[in-house]
């Protein structure tokens, strides 16, 4: 059986993580209506489910949550939902997607491309859902739609492309995900706990 307690102080750990890059980008939102051109928090959700594993998705719930409750403009309560379940859903989508594609990720470049593609899966889902929940909350009219669409689709992108590889890369591999070299690995050890 799995240790109980060491799983919910480790979802605690992503979800301040999370937390932290939802907060670097949330300085540049000036108010409800912004969409961000780089949403560093997709990746690190979308590494911290291909590393840990699906009920780390519950991680990202609580650091959208968190952002909202803590750094972002006032939205309406309509859009809640929306925000939070866009980024949980999406993220859980694309790794499940990676992870029935791949059975050990590897620093190869068919690796990438996979990566790539999930986070493709994670930035078309999430913006699909994110920016109707702008629409029904009534943050946008309906002719801003497709800005806002592309908007969030490109920020999720960005911010996974950008930071995915790098956050797998320091973390290391715990069993068979992923196997690439631990180049911090005493820090990775001391962050996740296995000194």
């Amino acid at each position: 059986m799995r240790d109980i307690p060491a799983m919910v102080s480790r979802g605690a750990v992503l979800a301040a993580l999370y937390f932290a890059g939802a907060a670097i980008t949330m300085l540049y939102l000036q108010t409800p209506a912004d969409v961000t051109l780089f949403w560093t928090a997709a990746g690190i959700g979308y590494a911290i489910v291909l590393r840990f594993g699906t009920p780390y998705v519950l991680s990202i719930i609580a650091g959208q949550a968190l952002v909202h409750l803590l750094l972002a403009p006032p939205v309406p309560p309509l859009f809640l939902p929306f925000s939070i379940g866009s980024n949980a859903l999406a993220t859980w989508l694309a790794a499940t997607y990676v992870n029935a594609n791949a059975r050990q990720l590897q620093l190869r470049t068919s690796d990438g491309f996979l990566l790539l593609r999930g986070a493709g899966v994670l930035c078309l889902v999430s913006a699909a859902i994110g920016s109707l929940g702008m629409l029904v909350a009534g943050m946008i009219p309906v002719a801003d739609w497709p800005r806002a669409f592309l908007q969030w689709a490109l920020g999720d992108l960005l911010g996974a492309t950008a930071t995915t590889s790098s956050m797998l890369l320091f973390g290391g591999h715990a069993g068979s995900r992923p196997a690439w070299p631990r180049p911090w690995a005493a820090c990775a050890n001391v962050c996740y706990g296995r000194c």
